[in-house]
């Protein structure tokens, strides 16, 4: 929304959608080998989700809010393990 909030009000009815997207690039994708606390550090410093890329292609989306949740219910099954132990 920033891009386009950029552009003025008179000039977005000719604006074209690649004048102001924002390239996929180092700050918003990553590699679907990279690791996880490579993801996490790129997210933190530039917006907090990822496009997911697999030889040149998308294959998926990444947030921080995603991450956060798969460590919370890895570390309540840890925990649940155990316990019943």
């Amino acid at each position: 929304m920033r891009d386009i909030l950029r552009v003025p009000p008179e000039e977005r009815a000719g604006t074209s959608v690649q004048a102001v997207m924002t390239r996929l690039g180092d700050p918003i994708a990553i590699d679907a080998k990279a690791p996880l606390l490579e993801a996490m550090a790129k997210m933190a410093s530039g917006g907090g989700r990822l496009l997911v890329m697999q030889d040149g292609k998308l294959v998926g989306f990444l947030t921080l809010t995603s991450v956060i949740r798969n460590l919370r219910v890895r570390q309540q099954l840890l925990s649940e393990r155990i316990a019943s132990t």
